[in-house]
């Protein structure tokens, strides 16, 4: 696998987006019609809940993949739905591959210890013990996150396993959580690009930790943040116009389903007739470039 930051930025300057489309998954959200087909074909089971997840999640790719930097995929949302859900999640994510769009996988704490004891893997990358020992995990993600509540040495433990795996790593945190941001500046560059000075090494930013965006100024650290869900339109641009021009360049934005307008999608978007798809979903493809356009930098 390539480096994940030369393969994210060049996706970022070839389609001249920064969004990551994140997904987490409901099979309440679906459409009632949608679900209802799935139960006429396969009965009222889960295999009829895993087709239906797929073919949602596989319309949203198809939809989005020219208007998104790479797609983040909800572990705990799949993990719902036991086995059907892991099955769902690598349908989703051999659809991304197939169209060579970067896959996150928001994993969080889906850990166990690795061959080495210290040095950890979850349910995305890492080592699991299989036909001729120790083998690197068949889910061909190329970046995870994690939640590092050990502090500096989960934080190393994942850096080598990444760096290793060449795999990106976001770290989700916030204000509270006293990782020196000078720290995983330097640590950041452990995930240096090689094409671009830029890292794999991410900080994941939500809510309160918002206002740590900046201090990546002078790092090699990438960014990913969620902008406030109540935040309206004018409340978006303020938001990214006081962020330093440096920084923008260093960010990417999460937006979803919901953001996006993609709860209500009706049949037509499922047509073969190009009309019907474009009067289904002309709204949500609109909306994608706004955003395009507003965050781009």
């Amino acid at each position: 696998m390539e480096n994940f930051a030369d393969v994210l930025y060049q996706r970022r300057f070839d389609i001249k987006s920064n969004i990551i489309l994140k997904l987490e998954f409901n099979y309440g959200d679906l459409p009632e019609w949608l679900k209802q087909s799935k139960k006429n074909e396969f009965g009222k089971n889960w295999a009829a809940v895993s087709e239906s997840l797929i073919t949602y999640g596989e319309l949203l790719i198809d939809t989005c993949v020219e208007h998104v930097s790479a797609i983040m995929l909800d572990f705990a949302s799949f993990m719902q739905y036991g086995a059907y859900g892991l099955r769902t999640l690598e349908c989703l994510i051999i659809k991304s591959l197939e169209k060579e769009l970067p896959v996150i996988v928001d994993t969080r704490f889906a850990e166990y210890k690795g061959p080495e004891k210290e040095v950890p893997g979850n349910a995305i990358i890492g080592y699991v013990n299989g036909w001729d020992g120790w083998q690197p995990s068949n889910i061909h993600a190329h970046a995870l996150t994690i939640l590092p509540y050990k502090g500096k040495k989960m934080v190393e433990q994942y850096l080598e396993i990444c760096l290793r795996m060449q795999r990106g790593l976001f770290l989700l945190v916030d204000n509270d959580m006293g990782l020196d941001i000078e720290w995983l500046g330097k640590k950041a560059d452990d995930l240096l690009g090689k094409e671009i000075d830029r890292s794999s090494l991410f900080l994941y930013l939500e809510d309160s930790a918002l206002t740590i965006l900046e201090s990546i100024k002078k790092t090699s650290l990438s960014a990913f943040i969620e902008i406030p869900e109540h935040y309206d339109s004018f409340q978006e641009k303020d938001f990214w116009d006081k962020i330093s021009h440096k920084v923008k360049k260093q960010t990417f934005i999460s937006l979803n389903k919901e953001r996006l307008g993609f709860l209500n999608i009706d049949r037509g978007a499922f047509s073969s007739n190009s009309d019907s798809v474009q009067k289904s979903l002309g709204n949500n493809v609109e909306l994608l470039e706004y955003y395009k356009k507003l965050f781009y930098c």
